[in-house]
């Protein structure tokens, strides 16, 4: 299940989040977790309420979130700066996953800078971005900056758009992945177009979107449609950056189980359940066969996304219960049936037995007679058994009748044929 918004999702939310929020009002800030918190904002004819997860996301919510009972320290440090201030800009730095919301104008401005990619962070400065409070000290281990309070947070450093490779440098990326890599895994590290949008190029240039480098890419056959492919995504991604994108969640149907085998009816697939499973500003080539939701806006696909994730976790946890149970009850339906076959296979030799001593219950008697009168006259079970050996050696027809003696139990044992049966 997709967690985190890629650079072409947060091109995505911008967009709505610009139109929606900008000119509003913060009227206050709550956490919901030591790493979510929710912003107020109000106008005199409108409210929203901004969801910010470090490292995760941002989006409006009109989901009732649960919020602690006590704002953390964090939380206070907001209120005191940021409350009444007016939202003026909504900012992406480059193309990273770094979002700067202003609040308030000139030396009197405030910076929330909200980081969506790795670990995250959430950073409070003043106008000139000193910072004031943030969620995580940490230090940049590739610039050596440390981001601290009273430290200044380092606009400049943020990763800016890059020209479209040579095919030489596209050929050099792609020689550099092992035979049976995937091809868009071995290109994404390079790229800021993210896999989903590498594989939905991919599909457009007859390629599979999981194809891999040797089974069904040549590095040194294939690298114009490459530069095709790449040439596509560059484009695709200006393109969500400027205009409105729609929302799309992704779902998979799971069948509930069914007591009888058999086609499902139609009111039994509305009965399915949709698990969501990526959210996306695009229909990708890849999902066009998938189930789908759309939305007006991403903003809207996202924070049904998110909102419903606690339930369907709960849906998907009742449907595994049901699917162990009825595979419980399929097990023990098994077990009947074979025991049910197993006594019936008993009782079908039981009946033949039964019917091969009626017919030939002379030679049964014969037989019994015999032993019994041995175990009457007290002789050793061995030296019964010895005489029923010698007896057949002469050929005596009761004696070899008698397959052996199990006198411990009072049973004996008998080969018995049809008296009428043809050899």
């Amino acid at each position: 299940m997709k967690e985190k918004f890629t650079t072409i999702d947060l091109f995505a939310v911008l967009q709505g989040l610009r139109l929606r929020l900008l000119g509003m009002r913060l009227v206050n800030v709550y956490d919901i977790d030591h790493k979510t918190y929710l912003l107020k904002l109000a106008r005199p004819d409108d409210k929203a309420v901004l969801l910010i997860e470090s490292g995760c996301r941002m989006h409006t919510t009109e989901f009732e979130w649960p919020k602690n009972m006590y704002p953390s320290g964090f939380s206070m440090k907001c209120r005191k700066h940021l409350r009444s201030r007016r939202l003026v800009a909504i900012n992406q730095l480059g193309v990273d996953r770094v979002v700067d919301l202003q609040f308030g104008s000139g030396e009197a401005a405030y910076h929330l800078v909200i980081e969506l990619y790795d670990r995250g962070n959430v950073i409070l400065t003043d106008h000139s971005y000193t910072i004031l409070n943030l969620l995580r000290v940490r230090t940049d281990t590739d610039t050596d900056v440390r981001f601290a309070v009273r430290e200044r947070f380092p606009l400049e450093s943020a990763r800016q758009d890059q020209p479209l490779p040579s095919i030489e440098k596209l050929t050099e990326i792609a020689s550099a992945g092992k035979p049976g890599d995937q091809l868009r895994n071995t290109l994404n590290p390079h790229f800021v177009y993210g896999s989903a949008l590498l594989g939905h190029c991919l599909l457009g240039k007859g390629f599979s979107d999981t194809v891999k480098i040797g089974k069904g890419f040549d590095p040194e056959r294939d690298m114009e449609q490459l530069l095709a492919v790449v040439c596509e995504a560059d484009l695709l991604f200006k393109r969500l950056r400027e205009e409105h994108s729609n929302g799309y969640i992704i779902q998979r149907r799971e069948s509930k189980p069914q007591l009888e085998p058999g086609p499902s009816t139609a009111a039994e697939e509305q009965e399915d359940i949709l698990i969501n499973l990526e959210f996306h500003p695009m229909l990708f080539r890849q999902h066009e066969k998938s189930c789908f939701k759309e939305f007006s806006t991403f903003d809207k696909a996202v924070d049904e996304f998110f909102s419903s994730k606690s339930s369907q976790k709960q849906d998907t946890k009742a449907l595994q219960q049901q699917r162990g149970a009825m595979k419980k009850l399929e097990n023990i339906k098994k077990d009947h049936l074979k025991r049910i076959d197993t006594l019936q296979q008993k009782q079908e030799e039981d009946k033949r037995k039964a019917y091969l001593v009626e017919l030939n219950i002379d030679l049964v008697e014969k037989a019994c007679t015999v032993i019994r009168s041995a175990v009457a006259s007290a002789m050793d079970w061995g030296d019964i058994e010895l005489l029923v050996k010698e007896a057949k050696t002469r050929g005596d027809p009761v004696a070899m009748s008698v397959h052996s003696l199990k006198l411990q139990s009072n049973e004996i044992c008998m080969l018995l044929t049809e008296p009428f049966q043809e050899e």
